[in-house]
C-alpha cells in the first residue's frame, strides 16, 4: 500500500471521529478551504448554471459561525470565466452550492481528466504527485470589502496610490490579485503550508482543494475537538502553525493579519507542496496545518506590519492554550517569529520541525538566538 494511500485512509478515518464526535454534541460540522466558516454536510443533488457546471452538491445548512451553504444565482462574469475554466480543460465540473463568508463565496470545483491525467506538482488542477493522485480545485469568489479594508490595502507598498482610480470592480480584481501574489509568495518563497495557489481571473481564486472530495473537506482547527485537551498533537500542531508564521515573516516577509483557528486547515500532509514535520507520531505526521485566507496579508514593510503581527501571535496563544497546549509568552512568541535562528542547526530534521518543537517545549532560555550579538553578518536581509 503506498504512502499517500496509508494517509489517505489516515484522514478518512480522522474524519470519520471527528463527525462522530460532532454529532455527539448534536451537529456534524465541516468546512471547505477558506472563509473560517462551517458548515453541514448530507445528501447530494444535482443542480445546473447557465455556463453548464451542473455537478453533485451537498444540500444547504450552516455551522455555528453562521456561514451558509447557498443556490444563489452566480453573478455573469463568475459564470462567465468557470465556464471557460471548464471549456479549457482547467476544470471539469464546478459544484454550484456555495460556502458564503463575509468577504469571498466558495466552490468546489472537480479537476477534469486531462489534469488527473497531467504530470508534475502545479498544474492546472495541482498536476499529480508521485502516486498518481489528484487534486480536485477549490473556486474562491470575491466580495467587495469595507473602506477599511481598502484603507489598508493602500498603505502596501506593493499597491500604494492603485486604489483611487479604480471602480469598485475594479478593486475586487486588485484585491484577487494581492491574494493570490501572497500565496505565491507564502508558498514558494516562503515555503508556508497553504492551499497551492494555481490561478486567478478577475475577482475569482483557483486553488488546490483541501480534503478528499466535495463532502469531506479538510476541516478548520477548531473543529478539531475529537482530540481531547492535552493531546499531544495539539503541541505538534502548535510547532507547525508558530514555524508557519516564522517562515511567513523571515521568508515570504508577509504578516497574516488575520491569523487565528478559523484561518488554519487541518488537511492530509501530501495535499501541500509545503510540509513541517515534527515528530510526535503517526498522525501528526499524516496530517498538516494549512493556513489560509491571505486576503489581509501585508508585506513585512506595511506600517501596521507589526501591529497585525502581534495580534495574529496573541490569537494563536490563546486558542492553544485552550488546548492545554503550554504556549510561548506573547513576547517570546514575538522573539522567536522575528529571529533569523536557524533549526536546522543539529541536522534532526529537513524541515526544522525538530528542532522548532525543542525550543517551543522547554528549550528557550538554553537556544542563543543572537539577537543582541555583535556578529550581525548572519542576519537575513
Amino acid at each position: 500500500e503506498s504512502k499517500s494511500k496509508r494517509k489517505k485512509l489516515g484522514f478518512r478515518r480522522m474524519m470519520r471521529s471527528r463527525d462522530h464526535s460532532s454529532s455527539s454534541n448534536g451537529s456534524n460540522r465541516s468546512s471547505i478551504n477558506g472563509n473560517g466558516s462551517n458548515h453541514n454536510t448530507s445528501s447530494n443533488s444535482s443542480t445546473s448554471t447557465k455556463s453548464s457546471t451542473n455537478a453533485n452538491t451537498s444540500s444547504s445548512g450552516s455551522g455555528s459561525s453562521g456561514k451558509q451553504h447557498s443556490h444563489r444565482v452566480m453573478d455573469p462574469n463568475v459564470r462567465l470565466q468557470l465556464g471557460r475554466a471548464i471549456q479549457s480543460g482547467f476544470i471539469e465540473k464546478c459544484n454550484p452550492t456555495s460556502i458564503q463568508g463575509q468577504h469571498s463565496s466558495l466552490y468546489h470545483a472537480t479537476a477534469s481528466k486531462s489534469a488527473r491525467d497531467a504530470d508534475g506538482n502545479s498544474g492546472a488542477c495541482g498536476g499529480v504527485g508521485d502516486d498518481n493522485q489528484h487534486h480536485d480545485v477549490a473556486v474562491k469568489v470575491l466580495k467587495a470589502r469595507s473602506t477599511e479594508d481598502e484603507d489598508n490595502l493602500l498603505l502596501d507598498p506593493r499597491y500604494s496610490g492603485k486604489m483611487l482610480p479604480c471602480s469598485r470592480r475594479e478593486r475586487l480584481y486588485l484585491w484577487a490579485e494581492k491574494e493570490f501574489r501572497n500565496l505565491v509568495r507564502a508558498n514558494d518563497r516562503g515555503k508556508v503550508p497553504v492551499p497551492t495557489p494555481l490561478q486567478y481571473k478577475e475577482n475569482i481564486l483557483f486553488t488546490r482543494f483541501m480534503g478528499t472530495d466535495a463532502n469531506s473537506p479538510a476541516p478548520h482547527l477548531h473543529e478539531m475537538n475529537h482530540y481531547p485537551n492535552g493531546d499531544p498533537i495539539w503541541d505538534a500542531w502548535y510547532t507547525q502553525v508558530m514555524e508557519s508564521i516564522r517562515r511567513l515573516y523571515n521568508d515570504a516577509n508577509l504578516v497574516h493579519g488575520d491569523l487565528s483557528e478559523n484561518h488554519i486547515l487541518v488537511a492530509p500532509s501530501d495535499q501541500v507542496d509545503n510540509t513541517i514535520g515534527c515528530g510526535h507520531g503517526s498522525d501528526s505526521e499524516d496530517l498538516q496545518t494549512v493556513l489560509i485566507d491571505f486576503g489581509n496579508a501585508v508585506d513585512s514593510q506595511h506600517p501596521m506590519a507589526q501591529q497585525l503581527l502581534e495580534e495574529d501571535l496573541l490569537r494563536i496563544q490563546a486558542f492553544f492554550e485552550s488546548r492545554g497546549v503550554k504556549t510561548l509568552s506573547a513576547e517570546e512568541s514575538l522573539e522567536l517569529v522575528q529571529s533569523s535562528f536557524d533549526f536546522h542547526q543539529d541536522g534532526d530534521s529537513a524541515d526544522g520541525g525538530n528542532g522548532l518543537r525543542d525550543y517551543l517545549h522547554g528549550s528557550f532560555h538554553t537556544l542563543d538566538f543572537g539577537l543582541d550579538s555583535k556578529d550581525s553578518d548572519n542576519t537575513d536581509d
